[in-house]
């Protein structure tokens, strides 16, 4: 009798965890990293067709846009370095073996790489393999954005988020119902946002924002609770926090106490007073003149710089196919 109580348990136990097990297992889907950019030609020739497979549902799609988003030009650097890929875009990794760049390979050879791929497998920049139901999103790097099916999430601020948060975003990343995908969301309702891709723009019904990640759909709103929608606007949607006009003001005039252009401009009224101590109407110009040239200077050098740091962020090693 003893011998066919363990036996019995055993095979519930066995039926428990069989029927306990996460549903991230219980679909197969593909994931692939792409990197692209906006305003690259070729790049705007895989969108299209990018996203009509993504909306087929077994596609998920990690994507880095590198022209607006440069920080995101080091993942690509990093990929780089682990599977001996090119800097160059479009690019696409399913895994070690299955990897393309150019739009012509990837548009012809899209659906080859999909059914290559082994199912629910994403391979990480440091050239390791993790099954999605595995995965913590907070060791995705930079700012990716995150396509499937008829849904998006996009990383917009760099924060570490919870263990439950993480397994409610990739819930709704992975569940092809929309409803199941979107029960349960615990987060801040906020206005939706135009995705741009390469190609088009992209346009959704519903947004909310969970620790720093938009997630956005088309159909059914949110039913469930959420935190306070009133706080919405009020997040940050950049990679640190905005710099408002009136500190750039007040920065500026600060620098504008500057005692060694205010000697030059002491010196050239000086010279003009001794040689015409008449004309105040010179003095006058010649100060306006001096004030405006070195503004224009100032512009011309922080355009200058802005562009340096572009540069040295690598986003002239990178190719378009």
């Amino acid at each position: 009798m003893g011998k066919l109580f363990k036996k019995i348990f055993t095979v519930l136990l066995f039926i428990l965890i069989l029927f306990s097990t996460n549903s991230f297992a219980q679909e197969s889907k593909k994931f692939a990293i792409y990197f692209t950019g906006i305003g690259c030609p070729h790049c705007a020739k895989v969108s299209p067709v990018l996203h009509k497979k993504i909306e087929e549902g077994d596609l998920i799609v990690i994507e880095y846009e590198i022209y607006n988003r440069i920080a995101n030009s080091r993942v690509l650097n990093s990929y780089a370095d682990s599977y001996k890929m090119s800097l160059g875009i479009p690019q696409m990794l399913f895994s070690k073996e299955v990897i393309e760049d150019g739009d012509s390979p990837i548009i012809s050879k899209l659906d080859e790489m999909v059914s290559d791929s082994n199912p629910n497998e994403i391979f990480l920049e440091n050239g390791k393999s993790v099954l999605f139901e595995n995965l913590d999103l907070n060791i995705l790097n930079r700012y990716p954005t995150i396509y499937s099916k008829d849904r998006v999430v996009i990383r917009k601020s760099i924060k570490d988020i919870t263990k439950e948060q993480n397994e409610q975003i990739k819930n709704f990343i992975y569940n092809s119902d929309l409803q199941l995908a979107i029960d349960g969301l615990n987060g801040t309702v906020v206005k939706t946002e135009l995705v741009k891709t390469a190609s088009a723009s992209l346009k959704y019904d519903n947004a909310i924002n969970i620790n720093g990640w938009l997630l956005q759909w088309n159909g059914k709103p949110i039913v469930a609770s959420q935190e306070d929608t009133q706080n919405g606007e009020e997040e940050v949607n950049s990679e640190g926090q905005k710099i408002s006009f009136g500190k750039i003001l007040s920065l500026g005039l600060a620098d504008s106490v500057n005692p060694c252009a205010l000697s030059i401009l002491a010196l050239v009224l000086i010279s003009i007073i001794t040689y015409n101590p008449g004309k105040r109407r010179d003095i006058l110009l010649a100060g306006l003149c001096f004030i405006l040239s070195v503004i224009l200077m100032y512009f011309v050098y922080g355009i200058l710089i802005v562009k340096a740091f572009e540069v040295i962020q690598s986003i002239g090693s990178i190719k378009e196919f």
